[in-house]
């Protein structure tokens, strides 16, 4: 027999629907300030994290000022590597009971980076780990964000579409609620004044000013913890950590770690703010340079097989040096040699070609590197085969495409973050290429870190997709085309493209785009909801309730409103919904206009009668309680007295 849950245990709230979308299915965590619940959202059919701020915290003025603070910045953060928020509002659960806060966002499915930590983890993996907190944190501290409290536990680990392992920041903000000017007694019992000083920045630890190199400082404490298995300060005492992090150097890293990578993790860990990198970008620099020291080093023990023998190969920083003649090989074929060798990461390579079998002339010492020497297991050989055809050149061994392009050079500066430079480098490409459909696919990749050129991403996608309508294949071009959804001023241009470009492929986004909280206009919404009825198993999962409301809202926009109107009801009134109990008792039915003709006149007229008898059918077969009517919320305050109200007030009918 299950225990009964305490009067203040948010597992009571398991089956209520927050908010009239957010439907509680379980409890994912709680703490002092409330409970993170994992919830079914109703309209779009799909579950999302809820984050619940306790009703007595939320009744603190300054508090919930703070909180709504918070949330309007986390919601501007649009990246891979950062959490997505969806929505904010503030919830009653019961006529006279408490108002509590709530912020909806991304539900990730995973672990947090601090189960992956305990024992060192590989230079290469821990590189490959924190370049995506970087990366986070380089969009955040674009929109004037300072997480503050970064931390294993507020790094999520989860899989992208393709599963790829990949990180996210959470928490956004939210500790700032009970930091500097504003903070009570109340919240300082609860522990919740200061981040954790396991992870504090000397300044923050001084109660210094704190910026976006805070930041900087505590992903420098976790990349020392990836790679030495421990943070660098360990102590029980809170106050001993705080001096630690302002006084006392960090242990030295191991030998076997990587100079270059040592010295980045010193720098992150200066004392001195000014000492550290100025920024998350100029981090993720170093950390390219950083890997490409080490794959000019792994290199240079590398060796290739040609002809059936073991050649070995000198290695320069940005070039290979063979034991034979060499000749140029174009850019285009780095992508095709890098793949074949498991030691070398990201170079630029020089061709070996050889006309024939001879033993090469030794290279002279001002010419050459030192040889590389095979050791056992390095490369193994190829079994014996008969003599191949002479070598003439990687032609021989590698198909040259007939018109190649160096998209690989831009894909390289994409993953390292250079899109400002990325963007340069293909416009320059366009003028030459300009109905390359590849070249438009990357300018919509640099573009789309820049969030006031969300409509240049769209265009550019657009136009690959006129050039190469192929490209509906692609995962990460339609994976790009999900993340614009999300902004409301493209959602009319982007379901415009989904209908004319997409086809089937385009159909899950217009499921999307038809149930978004900023709705499409009423022509182009039953343009979409008729294309996905021609496939069954994603027109279920459209809310025909909301759609029916919409109708009735949206009536007034179309050429015949009262026409619409009385249709809209008609199908209400034949297939009754509770859904749209909270529409019909709000709604107003539109009015014919002067100068209209008769029967127009009369089509208006009938529609108030008509709008209570399809009341009363409704709730004839609904008898739902009035908390559980659903509206939409863009047009939840639709005949209310306006008063003054915050920007998601506005958005959600608070």
């Amino acid at each position: 027999m299950s225990a009964t849950p305490a009067p203040d245990d948010p597992a009571l709230l398991i089956g209520r629907v927050i908010a009239e979308r957010y439907r509680v299915e379980a409890v994912l965590g709680r703490g002092g300030m409330g409970a993170v619940l994992r919830c079914h959202h109703l309209g779009l059919h799909r579950d999302v994290a809820v984050k619940l701020l306790h009703p007595d915290i939320a009744a603190d003025a300054e508090i919930a000022t703070r909180f709504e603070r918070e949330a309007t910045s986390a919601s501007r953060l649009d990246h891979p590597n950062c959490v997505r928020v969806l929505d904010f509002g503030a919830w009653q659960p019961a006529p006279g009971a408490p108002v509590a806060k709530y912020l909806a966002m991304q539900l990730l499915e995973g672990c947090e980076l601090a189960d992956l930590l305990g024992t060192p983890l590989a230079p290469a993996r821990s590189i490959a780990l924190v370049r995506q907190i970087f990366a986070g944190l380089e969009h955040a501290h674009g929109q004037g964000i300072v997480h503050r409290d970064l931390k294993p536990e507020n790094v999520f680990v989860t899989r992208d579409h393709t599963g790829a392992e990949t990180l996210k920041l959470v928490d956004f903000g939210i500790a700032k609620i009970t930091e500097g000017e504003g903070a009570n007694a109340k919240l300082t019992r609860m522990g919740l004044v200061f981040g954790t000083p396991q992870y504090m920045s000397p300044e923050q630890a001084a109660g210094g000013v704190v910026d976006a190199r805070t930041d900087l400082y505590a992903t420098g404490v976790i990349l020392y913890e990836m790679i030495a298995g421990l943070p660098p300060f360990l102590a029980d005492d809170a106050m001993a950590l705080l001096r630690m992090h302002l006084f006392d150097a960090p242990p030295p890293l191991a030998d076997s770690v990587p100079a270059p990578l040592r010295a980045l993790v010193l720098r992150l860990l200066e004392k001195d703010r000014a000492a550290r990198y100025a920024s998350a970008t100029e981090v993720l620099a170093a950390l390219a340079d950083v890997e490409a020291q080490a794959a000019a080093k792994a290199a240079a023990s590398a060796v290739l097989p040609i002809g059936g023998t073991m050649r070995e190969i000198a290695v320069a920083p940005t070039v290979f040096r063979a034991t034979g003649p060499v000749a140029p090989l174009r850019p285009w074929v780095r992508p095709a040699i890098a793949a074949g060798l498991a030691a070398v990461a990201i170079m630029t390579i020089v061709a070996i070609a050889s006309d024939d079998d001879e033993p090469a002339a030794t290279p002279t010492p001002s010419t050459a590197a030192p040889l590389a020497v095979a050791t056992p297991g390095a490369i193994a050989a190829p079994p014996p085969t008969p003599p191949p055809t002479p070598f003439a050149g990687l032609g021989s061994i590698i198909p040259l495409p007939r018109d190649p392009k160096p998209l690989a050079d831009l894909d390289a500066m994409l993953i390292r973050g250079e899109h400002a430079a990325a963007l340069v480098r293909v416009d320059a490409m366009l003028v030459e290429n300009p109905d390359d459909a590849q070249l438009h696919v990357r300018r919509a990749r640099a573009l789309a870190v820049t969030p006031t050129r969300k409509a240049d991403v769209l265009a550019a996608y657009r136009r690959a997709l006129e050039l190469d309508p192929t490209l509906v294949d692609d995962r990460d071009v339609m994976a790009g085309m999900h993340t614009l959804v999300r902004e409301p001023s493209l959602r009319t241009a982007a379901a415009g493209l989904a209908l004319a470009s997409l086809g089937a492929k385009g159909l899950p986004l217009l499921v999307e785009l038809v149930q978004a909280p900023a709705p499409l206009g009423y022509d182009l919404r039953h343009r979409a909801i008729a294309a996905i009825g021609a496939d069954p198993t994603l027109i279920v999962s459209v809310d025909m309730s909301l759609q029916r409301s919409l109708d009735l809202w949206q009536a007034a926009t179309t050429e015949a409103p009262c026409v619409r109107f009385g249709e809209t009801l008609d199908v209400i009134e034949a297939e009754p919904t509770p859904g749209v109990l909270g529409t019909l008792h709000r709604v107003t039915p539109p009015v014919a206009p002067e100068g209209a003709d008769a029967t127009t006149r009369d089509a208006c007229a009938a529609l108030p009668a008509q709008l209570v008898v399809v009341r009363a059918a409704v709730l004839k077969a609904h008898p739902t309680p009035a908390k559980a009517w659903t509206v939409p919320p863009a047009y939840a305050d639709v005949g209310k007295k306006k008063k003054k109200r915050g920007v998601f007030a506005r958005m959600f009918g608070r």
